[in-house]
């Protein structure tokens, strides 16, 4: 079991009960683990999306979570391409002008910068934003929120309603061999796809509607 949860990062070795926001979330570590009771709950920043009261404003800017790069003072060139890429398809499809990279809060090395410059160069408006503020606090000033297979993508699911989410598959091969999978049932998260295709529909700006749930 400690092994497991190792593997899982999901605890001490000695839990006797875990809690999920996705259902398959919680039957695949059951299944791995076997043992413990498991429940599915609502996001903890669920609720908080402030869209409505001020009306909706109009929004042009994706915030685009960075992790997995903190140390790097450069990005290797296809992961520059392949930002370029998918970033391509947000502005080409919404009505968003810029970008704003967010690093991780705990990022050492310049990758954010390099990749800024680099988007730059290629005529995309890109800018660098501080981690300060918990996601939660800011979703909902954004049209929406793209990147990699990162935690952060659930986390702007779940603080703005009229938020578009957009997963970057072929970025999040980089970390994980099936990254969908590793957001199990990608509620209210859309894909570009490894190869480049996406639906359009992902792009359709609405009032997600999140699967009812007790909160913790």
């Amino acid at each position: 079991l400690k092994k497991n949860e190792g593997l899982t990062q999901l605890g001490s070795g000695i839990s006797d009960a875990y809690v999920f926001s996705d259902e398959l979330d919680a039957e695949v570590t059951f299944n791995l683990l076997k043992k413990g009771k498991y429940f599915v709950a609502r996001y903890p920043t669920q609720g908080k999306c402030r869209c409505e009261q001020s009306g909706l404003k109009k929004k042009e800017a994706f915030l685009i979570p960075l992790s997995g790069f903190g140390d790097m003072d450069r990005m290797p060139e296809d992961v520059l391409n392949m930002f370029y890429r998918d970033i391509k398809v947000l502005l080409s499809e919404t009505s968003a002008k810029s970008v704003h990279l967010r690093a991780h809060p705990n990022t050492k090395g310049r990758s954010t910068e390099y990749l800024r410059d680099f988007l730059l160069s290629k005529g995309i408006d890109a800018v660098c934003v501080s981690a300060e503020k918990p996601i939660n606090e800011i979703m909902c000033d954004y049209l929406g929120m793209a990147g990699q297979a990162t935690n952060s993508l659930r986390d702007g699911r779940a603080s703005c309603d009229y938020t578009l989410v957009i997963g970057f598959a072929a970025l999040g091969r980089l970390f994980s061999p099936n990254p969908r999978f590793s957001f199990g049932n990608s509620e209210g998260i859309g894909w570009i796809e490894a190869d480049g295709s996406y639906d359009k529909n992902i792009f359709k700006r609405q009032k997600y509607i999140s699967v009812p749930r007790k909160s913790i």
